[in-house]
C-alpha cells in the first residue's frame, strides 16, 4: 500500500463522503493524490501567512474561485477587493491575488492558518472533494489569540503539469473572536468583517 493511499486511509477513517461526493469503500480518491493535496492545504495556509505569493498564485486554478462566507460578506468583499454573490464574498481571477496583498497589509500581525481533521473523496469528473477544520491564530496586543475558526469545504482538479490545485474554496467562519458590533482593541476592521 503506497504510502498515499494509508495517508487517505488514516484521514478518512470513518467519517464518511462529503456532500455531494461518491462514496466508495476507499473514498475514490486518485492513487497518489492525497499526498499532494494535503502539501497544497499547507502551501495555502504557509503563503496567506508569510506573503508568499508565487506560492499562493499556485495554489488556484485559472479558473478558481475563493469563496467566504462571513459575518458582512459585503463589508469583507469590500475590503478584501471581491464582491458579494449569494451571502458570500467572492474572489475570482486577479481578485484572488489581490486577497493576499491586502491580507498582508490589512492583518500586518503574525497569523498562522491551520486546517485540521482533512477528508478525501471524489466529487467525479476528475476533481477531488475535500473538507477540513480549520482555525486562525493571531498574535495580537502580545497575545496569541484564535481569531475565528470554521470549515474549508474545498475542490480540487489536477493541472496539466501533473499538480492538484483549487477549482473552488469555500472558507465557511463559525465563529470569531471579536464581536461584530465593534473592532476589538488591537485589531482590524478585515477582522471585525468575520
Amino acid at each position: 500500500m503506497s504510502l498515499d493511499r494509508r495517508a487517505f486511509l488514516v484521514l478518512s477513517g470513518a467519517l464518511g463522503a462529503l456532500p455531494g461526493a461518491a462514496a466508495t469503500a476507499d473514498g475514490g480518491v486518485p492513487e497518489g493524490a492525497a499526498g499532494p493535496i494535503l502539501s497544497r492545504l499547507a502551501d495555502y495556509g504557509d503563503a496567506l501567512d508569510h506573503g508568499a505569493a508565487e506560492t499562493w498564485r499556485d495554489c488556484f486554478a485559472e479558473d478558481a474561485v475563493l469563496d467566504f462566507q462571513v459575518g458582512d460578506p459585503t463589508r469583507f468583499a469590500e475590503i478584501f477587493g471581491g464582491v458579494a454573490v449569494e451571502g458570500r464574498a467572492r474572489f475570482a481571477g486577479a481578485a484572488i491575488a489581490g486577497f493576499l496583498a491586502r491580507h498582508r497589509v490589512l492583518l500586518p500581525y503574525p497569523t498562522k492558518h491551520v486546517a485540521t481533521a482533512t477528508r478525501l473523496s471524489d466529487a467525479g469528473g476528475g476533481v477531488v472533494a475535500t473538507l477540513s477544520n480549520f482555525q486562525r491564530l493571531d498574535f495580537r496586543d502580545g497575545a496569541c489569540v484564535v481569531a475565528c475558526f470554521g470549515r474549508y469545504e474545498d475542490r480540487f482538479r489536477r493541472s496539466a503539469d501533473g499538480g492538484w490545485r483549487f477549482v473552488h474554496r469555500l472558507a465557511v467562519v463559525e465563529a470569531s473572536s471579536s464581536p461584530r458590533s465593534a473592532p476589538a482593541a488591537g485589531g482590524t476592521e478585515a477582522h471585525h468583517a468575520l
